[in-house]
């Protein structure tokens, strides 16, 4: 062989894995389980809807305080 010797490395181990930090796996919703979750409007506070879709009219309060003085 060349002069090359192959056993000076026969007791050398590779160096442990380590375990990478992949993603989290994704926990899937359950089909059978009901949502529990109730809107409430902080405009009127009644369930159903939010301050979004409110069709309660606004009243812009800081007007009112000016047209009082």
């Amino acid at each position: 062989m060349d002069g090359f010797d192959f056993s000076a490395g026969a007791n050398e181990i590779p160096p442990p894995k380590q375990r990478t930090s992949d993603k989290p796996r994704r926990k899937r919703s359950n089909p059978n389980k009901t949502s529990t979750l109730i809107r409430l409007c902080s405009r009127c506070k009644q369930t159903g809807h939010n301050k979004a879709t409110c069709e309660v009219e606004f009243v812009d309060k800081s007007n009112l305080l000016m047209s009082t003085l």
